[in-house]
């Protein structure tokens, strides 16, 4: 319906020190009434699409292990773990 409904953060280099060729979604934040209308999967086909037109391997993602919901949908969009700090 053309209504805001959240924002994301894209850094298009990284400060990973072995992956100079990726982009970092640094920030996705989306309202609760946003849930389960595919609006996280098209912001995550925007983003990887977004990497492949750069020539960008890699796609990075930084989220907070308390954020199991969001690991979880991560996970689903076929992203693993890769590290923690």
């Amino acid at each position: 319906d053309n209504q805001l409904v959240g924002f994301l953060k894209i850094k298009l280099t990284t400060q990973f020190e072995n992956e100079k060729n990726a982009l970092e979604l640094e920030r996705i934040y989306l309202i609760k009434a946003a849930a389960g209308r595919g609006i996280g999967q098209a912001v995550f086909r925007f983003v990887e699409e977004l990497a492949q037109s750069r020539n960008q391997k890699v796609v990075w993602l930084k989220v907070m292990d308390s954020s199991e919901a969001a690991i979880r949908f991560y996970q689903k969009m076929g992203y693993e773990i890769c590290g923690t700090y």
